[in-house]
């Protein structure tokens, strides 16, 4: 989850995020947005479990990265990172 200081950059940054690399370009995740938090998780539906053995979760990293570098583009960083836990 990830803590957006305000929501004035974070449609560019989400722009950038999705334009990340992900296996056989599928795409596989999720972004959440809940008032000021950020929630990036993997849609394990479009998860290709051959070329991305984490169901999707290496193509997270890369999204998640995009979205720091658009951050940090606009003199920016975010306020937390942190890989949470599956929901059960």
């Amino acid at each position: 989850m990830t803590r957006c200081l305000d929501g004035t950059p974070l449609r560019n940054w989400l722009q950038a995020a999705v334009l990340a690399p992900s296996s056989q370009n599928t795409r596989p995740w999720l972004f959440d947005l809940t008032g000021r938090r950020l929630r990036l998780s993997a849609d394990r539906t479009w998860a290709l479990p051959a070329n991305d053995p984490g169901d999707g979760e290496v193509s997270c990293g890369f999204a998640l990265t995009n979205l720091h570098v658009a951050a940090a583009a606009d003199n920016r960083s975010l306020a937390r990172a942190r890989a949470a836990p599956d929901k059960a």
